[in-house]
């Protein structure tokens, strides 16, 4: 009777307590890519998800100010930035899915309650050739804990995300080459009316890349161009 009551009394224990959380990285395209120490990045993240997520702009604000923070302070980056033509790489980050636990299910539940977890797909390019570097996505996981924030908020997800995309980037960066800077790109600057259309398109391209217009925008701007011809 003495074995079953302290049996019971741990299965109560690890129903509130839980256990430590970990993230989950799968690697879907290796290359032998090198970045060179001092390379600056250019973050975008857009959310592929069927429906807009209540907490989705406050995962937006802290994915990016976490992940700038963090890889930077792995080495990985000097600097890390919104969408933009004049850094080194562009990392694009898709968010699949997201799943939030509630304050009120985890502390009725506790682990026997779903866990918060949000997936990030990642890939990595090389702003001048738009070579791949490497991609990869990153499930981070909420704890199961029935206390604390971190058992039902989206903050832990967020730091195992930050936490794996720095540990899958790290052997990528080489100490011993140093990046040079980057030329700023006028993208913004509308081109002449003399310019090809060739040219002009292309400029379409880059304002469309670097989120100065939308989709909808650059393709009226190419139809209205193609008409020219």
């Amino acid at each position: 009777m003495k074995k079953l009551s302290v049996a019971l009394l741990a299965v109560i224990f690890a129903v509130l307590v839980g256990c430590n959380s970990v993230g989950k990285t799968t690697v879907t395209q290796r290359t032998t890519h090198q970045i060179p120490s001092q390379s600056t990045a250019s973050l975008d993240i857009r959310f592929a998800t069927p429906t807009r997520h209540v907490h989705q702009s406050g995962i937006e604000q802290l994915l990016r100010q976490d992940l700038a923070n963090g890889l930077k302070s792995a080495g990985i980056f000097s600097s890390v930035v919104r969408k933009s033509d004049d850094a080194h790489y562009q990392i694009d980050t898709r968010i699949d899915k997201i799943s939030i636990v509630s304050p009120g299910t985890r502390a009725i539940f506790g682990m026997l309650a779903a866990r918060s977890q949000i997936h990030a797909q990642f890939e990595i390019r090389e702003s001048a050739t738009n070579d791949l570097v490497t991609s990869f996505q990153v499930i981070g996981y909420g704890g199961k804990t029935a206390l604390g924030k971190q058992s039902y908020g989206y903050d832990d997800p967020v730091r195992e995300i930050v936490s794996h995309a720095s540990q899958t980037l790290g052997p990528y960066v080489n100490r011993s080459r140093i990046a040079q800077p980057m030329k700023k790109k006028a993208s913004s600057e509308p081109p002449r009316s003399t310019d090809s259309i060739e040219t002009r398109l292309e400029h379409v391209k880059k304002l469309l890349r670097g989120g100065f217009i939308t989709e909808e925008e650059a393709r009226a701007q190419r139809e209205r161009l193609l008409k020219e011809l």
